[in-house]
């Protein structure tokens, strides 16, 4: 009960993941082991290096092109807008 208390608000993911990683590589544990700090702390590492990975340029590009307008889409809200422009650049990929 206590242990779930202190371990709760861990993503299911990363505690998993660092559950997985103190049983592969500690060989031993003591009587002092606050093992429940060991989980977060390698859970916490786990998060970052998620984040790390997720925030790369070429990850923030990529979800940019998910979420731009297509020049379609463009077209439609400026003429909406009643904005005015001679021509919509075509995209090229």
């Amino acid at each position: 009960m206590i242990w779930k208390a202190l371990l709760i608000d861990l993503d299911f993911e990363f505690f998993e993941k660092a559950v997985m990683e103190i049983c592969k590589e500690y060989v031993d544990f003591y009587p002092g082991t606050n093992i429940p700090a060991l989980i977060r702390k390698e859970a916490k590492r786990f998060k970052s290096e998620a984040m790390r990975k997720k925030n790369t340029f070429k990850e923030k590009f990529d979800r940019y092109k998910l979420e731009a307008a297509s020049p379609e889409e463009a077209k439609k809200f400026m003429e909406k807008a009643k904005f005015k422009i001679k021509e919509i650049p075509k995209v090229t990929a």
